[in-house]
């Protein structure tokens, strides 16, 4: 496995110069003021400085059905192998996609109740186009004036619970993940498959106080075997290759047993995010 694990990660950086990217923590900016003979206000301030922000409702746009995110991080954490070699590899690739609007998860905020403090996203694989309707997946897109947008079925219900700043799902959904560097493999077999699809997907997040972001966001859910079999994956190593297979080189063998008949046919998926505010969506109810 050692061997193999070099051999990617030198196939990696041939093909992509990829480099692992970390999440960055924020920078602690408190100032600590010396009144050092008054231990009150030392207290006060120690309470205050730890004291969690808090989720304002007048700070909440009155038209919520305008509230949307979208992911300007996404890193997956599993599926894998034990050197993480698997992830390094994907997350390289979608970070430049993320960039240049080749892979897009955007939430829309669709509906909402105070009193019982619940919310629900739409949300999913969107699609970005420019201001004269060029596709970002094609050379004549410029970005100017540019839109995102869901086709029918891409997006799904999200139903969350709120606690203060922090949200979590209270109930499975799906998300269709659509990237420029995968494929859909052209065979009856693969007919079903629109993308990559994750399903009994999990969802949870902190919205900030301004609602503009939304950070240490979190998807858990489940990648079929039959779906990563339909998925041809350029950029991983060589041109094209079967993201089933890939997997399989790997030995990142399947850890969920979807159909409960005693053999293995899914991977846990997990991957982090940040969405950041954005007013560029068409709402998928529209």
């Amino acid at each position: 496995m050692k061997a193999l694990s070099s051999i990617l990660l030198f196939a990696c950086f041939l093909a992509l110069a990829c480099t692992s990217t970390e999440p960055t923590v924020p920078t602690d900016t408190t100032t600590t003021q010396d009144i050092s003979n008054d231990s009150s206000v030392d207290d006060v301030a120690t309470e205050d400085s730890q004291a969690p922000p808090s989720c304002k409702e007048d700070a909440l746009p009155s038209d919520f059905i305008d509230l949307s995110f979208r992911f300007t991080t996404f890193e997956v954490s599993e599926p894998t192998d034990d050197d993480g070699v698997i992830k390094d590899l994907l997350n390289a690739l979608w970070v430049a996609d993320i960039e240049n609007d080749l892979l897009n998860l955007v939430f829309v905020l669709g509906s909402h109740d105070d009193e019982a403090k619940t919310i629900t996203f739409l949300g999913g694989g969107a699609f970005a186009r420019d201001a004269d309707g060029n596709l970002s997946s094609e050379e004549a897109y410029t970005g100017e004036g540019s839109e995102y947008y869901f086709e029918d079925g891409n997006a799904s219900e999200f139903p969350m619970q709120m606690d203060g700043c922090q949200l979590e799902s209270t109930d499975e959904s799906y998300v269709l993940i659509h990237s420029a560097n995968v494929s859909v493999t052209d065979s009856e077999e693969c007919a079903d498959v629109e993308g990559i699809r994750v399903e009994q997907i999990l969802m949870e997040a902190t919205i900030n106080a301004d609602v503009t972001s939304l950070t240490n966001g979190k998807l858990t859910g489940v990648l079929s075997t039959h779906v990563a079999d339909c998925l041809e994956a350029s950029g991983l190593m060589g041109p094209s290759i079967n993201f089933g297979k890939f997997l399989e080189i790997a030995q990142v063998t399947p850890n969920l047993d979807l159909d409960n008949d005693g053999e293995n046919d899914a991977w846990r998926f997990v991957a982090s995010f940040v969405g950041t505010r954005a007013t560029n969506v068409v709402s998928p109810t529209e």
